[in-house]
Order: structure tokens, then sequence, then C-alpha cells
């Protein structure tokens, strides 16, 4: 366990690293990889692990929110059924006191999972969530979110590549008048290749998710050449989580 450097989480629980591209232009200037690239030496990013060891970590900490394996993917393929049911054990019955974030590229995987479990259904402690960057990934995404028997579903627009809109015509808005998203996280690409994120983007996303009562966090955004944390966007913070 580590203190989380992700601006909506205390914790970072890493019981999962390692990743591969998930075909995703989010991807490719991964934060993760990056990481690994610097400070894993001969280990590849790709080369995914899971550490049963770190499960126990979270039991006896007081209430935190948790950022579940920040430099993978939970639900990535190489990481046995049988691992991430352990994990969900520990997140739904031997610490439910924490609030859990989980986000994935492999929605599907996911939604198999869960409504297979059903005894994680009504943990609404447990947030999760599909991370998406443009367009494309909000109309795959987001209808399998949505797909997914858990009391809390949650987006994660970052890094934002271009104006997305979540009412998903081709759905006729029936996620989002269903109510059944219940958080929105945003940001900028950060780092050295971080491309650009236009700030009417976040202010599109932002008046949606206002107009549908859905709760938004803007984590940062880049200001004047530089990576501003938790901004005010026209004068005001947003920093709301979906239990607010």
């Amino acid at each position: 366990m580590a203190k989380s450097k992700i601006d909506y989480a205390d914790w970072s629980w890493g019981i999962v690293d390692g990743c591969t591209h998930a075909k995703r232009p989010g991807c490719d200037n991964c934060y993760a990889r990056a990481m690994a690239d610097r400070f894993w030496g001969e280990r590849k990013f790709s080369d995914v692990r899971i550490h049963s060891n770190h499960l126990e970590e979270v039991i006896k900490l007081k209430p935190q929110i948790i950022f579940v394996a920040p430099l993978g993917d939970l639900f990535h393929p190489l990481v046995p059924i049988d691992f991430i049911y352990e994990a969900f054990m520990v997140m739904g019955f031997r610490a439910p006191q924490h609030k859990y974030i989980i986000f994935t590229k492999r929605p599907e995987r996911m939604r198999d999972f869960i409504n297979r479990y059903t005894e994680f259904e009504t943990k609404d402690n447990i947030w999760l969530g599909v991370s998406i960057s443009t367009q494309k990934d909000a109309d795959d995404f987001i209808p399998i979110l949505c797909d997914t028997l858990i009391m809390k579903r949650i987006i994660s627009a970052e890094p934002l590549l271009e104006n997305v809109n979540l009412q998903l015509g081709k759905m006729h808005n029936r996620f989002l008048r269903s109510s059944l998203i219940d958080g929105v996280f945003a940001g900028c690409e950060s780092g050295v290749h971080r491309r650009r994120a236009d700030i009417n983007w976040f202010r599109s996303l932002c008046g949606q998710c206002f107009e549908y009562g859905i709760p938004f966090y803007l984590k940062q955004m880049e200001i004047d050449g530089k990576i501003v944390h938790k901004p005010f966007l026209d004068g005001e913070q947003w920093l709301e989580y979906p239990d607010n």
C-alpha cells in the first residue's frame, strides 16, 4: 500500500501491475507504462503480475478511498478469475469500510465477472468504472458498464482527447436518464508528450453531468502550459464523488 498520487483517492492498492495496449488512443502515452519503464529495470510493462501478498493490506486500515491497481488493470485477460474473486471478497466482505475505485479498458470481462458472481451486486462501496478518452470509447464502453450489475458505476474521462457526448445518441439517452451512471472523473493527459485537451471539452462534460445530476470531479487541466490539479472551471471547483 502507498499513499495515492491520484487526487481523488487516499491510497493505492497494487494487487495487479503490468498491462498491455488495449488498442485505444488513451493507452498511447500510458502513465503506468512510463513509470514501469523508469523503475522496473529489465521487467517489461507487458509482464502482468498479481500480488496475492497485498490482498490483506486493506483489512485493518481505517476507512479510506482506495484506488485499485493503479499500474495495471484488474480485469486484464492475464489476471486469473480466481484472483479477481479473492480481491472482491476482500473489498466486499473482509474490508467493506473502504470505498474502492476500479477502472478498466476491458469492460466485457468486468461485466461478465460481476454478473456471474451476484454476491457483489449490492456492494455500493465498490465503484466500478470504464476508462474513456474518445467518443468511440464512450460508445463502446458505457453500454457495457450500464449492463454491469453493480450499485456504483463510474467513468474516467482521462486522458480526455476529444469532445465526448455521454448521451450516446444511438442509445436514445436511456443510460443516463435511467440514472445508471453515478460519477464522472475527468482530466487532461500529463507528461512530456501530453496531447492537447481543450477547455471546452471539459465544459461540455461538466454541463452534461450537471444536466443529468451526475457528480463530476475535474482532476486536472492544462492552464497556461502547466498541469493544474483540482482546477477551477469558470470560477468553480468540481470535486464531487458518487456518494455526494
